[in-house]
């Protein structure tokens, strides 16, 4: 499967999962993983799986 890789947030899904996060972050998903579990990174589990809104990645990083 290729990486997508974001140019535009307009292009970025409403809800990332950890390798999503990872490439848009340019780091590894055990970062982004380790980074959610220890409340560095705001993130919910959705059927399991670790989920981060695009809406707070945005203001993260303005």
């Amino acid at each position: 499967m290729k990486d997508n890789v974001y140019i535009e947030w307009k292009n970025v899904p409403i809800l990332l999962n950890i390798k999503e996060v990872a490439i848009l972050f340019n780091c590894s998903e055990k970062t982004v993983k380790r980074r959610l579990e220890n409340g560095d990174l705001k993130g919910s589990k959705i059927t399991g799986k670790w989920m981060v809104s695009k809406e707070y990645l945005m203001n993260l990083v303005a």
